[in-house]
């Protein structure tokens, strides 16, 4: 009895790893696109807003000192 299951698995193991190892390594590979393939394919990405009114603001910060380009340097007494 013991030496049917030495020979079984004598047998059995490596067939099952080795099923295992040609089922695993024999997949197809798919090749990588480039960017214009895949927007070719599914189009550009965009974002859509719809128009509203929004007040503008511009706001600038400036480190200096300015000056003009007369200067009066009049005083009181």
């Amino acid at each position: 009895m013991k030496l049917k299951f030495r020979i079984l698995g004598l047998i059995l193991i490596p067939a099952i790893f080795s099923v295992l190892f040609i089922a695993g390594c024999g997949g197809k590979k798919e090749e990588a696109k480039s960017m214009d393939q895949i927007q070719q394919d599914e189009g550009i990405p965009v974002r859509v807003e719809t128009v509203e009114y929004k007040p503008f603001e511009k706001f600038r910060n400036y480190f200096a000192k300015l000056s003009g380009i007369q200067e009066a340097t009049k005083t009181s007494k």
